[in-house]
């Protein structure tokens, strides 16, 4: 396998050296098409508060806080039309705790801000609220004898009040915007079978990108081909696909564990999640769904594929003998169970609310990721956060 892979090398580099004197045009061609297929969407995961980073025209589903999907073409992030706003600002008014204050659109309010310096005051702001986004709040303000509207960070908001007297605190404003109980306007545009939807960014739970198609490499190859097809089966023999290759996954854990399945290396675990720090170490148990013996022997690898470093000190190999039609799962502190027949959750949310069913039910490339912005660190209730899952009771169980 050494002397076949050295000898591939050495032809390569020949076969390359060849296209450049005799083939311009089909290599030119080719390089234009990989440029173009480098910036194709990349298919990966992105939570809601990372929406930013999608890909413009990328085909996208988009799972909401309440459990529903949309899917379309990402067209990035927009406002919402003020009137739009205002409608759905009033229907999550109307889900609020009894008893409960907040402005409206167009209210006259009266806002504190914090100091920006040590040796400044708190900041006080009077203007007609236009409408909270990600990380400000929108304020109609007359400057220099001018209507005009202003943002100011949502960060540094202390109070509000209005005419009447009612008051909020800018955690509780936060709080709300951050749980997704009250819309923002900056919103995800959303083109789903030619209607354009607007989506507040923040009541997306997770958004998935799909890979665009890559065949710039094959339209510029066959473009240069035209003009210069004496060379065509030399070039087209090199691993292009190999050369062009990166990795994504959009996953953001590692290390990565391969399991050769008989035919090919299958990634099959991303092992020590959020172990990122000295602290964090340990050790780790996963199950590895595709690893198939192979002339008596198991063959695995494991990689690390993005820009971080990694310390592994050791690999075992676990077998476990279990019963017929159980399923091995391994505890986080190690322990060993087996499962008969497990059933899905009939509801699952986070402790935040979110609607999360669609992202456990089954093991795919959904996960759900805790969202760590907006938390109080004050609020012991807020330090961790976690699912709570419903099951259907077993038939004839009659404990609680």
């Amino acid at each position: 396998m050494i002397t076949k892979k050295r000898q591939c090398l050495s032809w390569r580099p020949l076969c390359l050296l060849l296209a450049v004197a005799l083939c311009g045009c089909s290599i030119i061609g080719l390089t234009i098409g990989a440029l173009s297929d480098a910036r194709q969407p990349k298919a990966m995961t992105v939570p809601g508060w990372k929406v930013d980073t999608l890909k413009v025209g990328a085909k996208v589903e988009v799972l909401l806080r309440d459990g529903r999907t949309v899917n379309g073409k990402f067209k990035g992030i927009k406002p919402m039309p003020f009137n739009q706003y205002v409608t759905l600002h009033n229907e999550a008014k109307a889900q609020l705790p009894e008893g409960m204050y907040l402005p409206n659109p167009t209210d006259t309010l009266v806002m504190t801000f914090a100091a920006r310096k040590p040796q400044e005051s708190e900041v006080t702001v009077t203007g007609q609220l236009a409408g909270f986004v990600r990380d400000s709040v929108r304020v109609g303000q007359n400057v220099a004898g001018k209507a005009r509207i202003v943002a100011w960070p949502l960060s540094e908001l202390i109070r509000l009040s209005d005419q009447r007297g009612n008051e909020l605190t800018g955690e509780t404003i936060r709080s709300l915007i951050n749980d997704g109980k009250i819309p923002v306007r900056s919103s995800l545009a959303i083109l789903a079978k030619s209607e354009q939807k607007l989506i507040p960014t923040n009541q997306v739970q997770q958004v998935h990108q799909l890979a665009g198609k890559k065949e710039g490499v094959l339209v510029g190859f066959l473009l240069g081909a035209a003009i210069d097809a004496a060379v065509i089966a030399a070039v087209a023999s090199a691993d292009w696909g190999s050369f062009m290759s990166t990795n994504e996954s959009g996953s953001m854990s590692c290390p990565f564990v391969y399991s050769f399945d008989g035919r090919q290396y299958v990634l099959d675990s991303e092992t020590f999640g959020g172990a990122i720090f000295r602290a964090a170490q340990r050790t780790d148990l996963d199950n590895l769904d595709h690893l198939t013996e192979v002339n008596g022997s198991y063959r695995m690898k494991i990689t690390n594929e993005l820009p971080e470093t990694q310390f592994v000190d050791e690999l075992r190999l676990l077998v476990v003998d279990h019963p017929r039609d159980t399923r091995v799962v391994p505890s986080f502190s190690g322990k060993i169970n087996t499962l008969a027949a497990p059933q899905p959750p009939n509801k699952a949310t986070s402790y935040r609310g979110d609607e999360v069913q669609n992202l456990i039910i089954d093991k795919d490339n959904r996960v759900w990721v805790s969202n760590p912005f907006g938390r109080n660190p004050e609020d012991k209730s807020q330090a961790r956060d976690g699912l709570l899952l419903e099951f259907p009771r077993p038939a004839g169980y009659k404990g609680r």
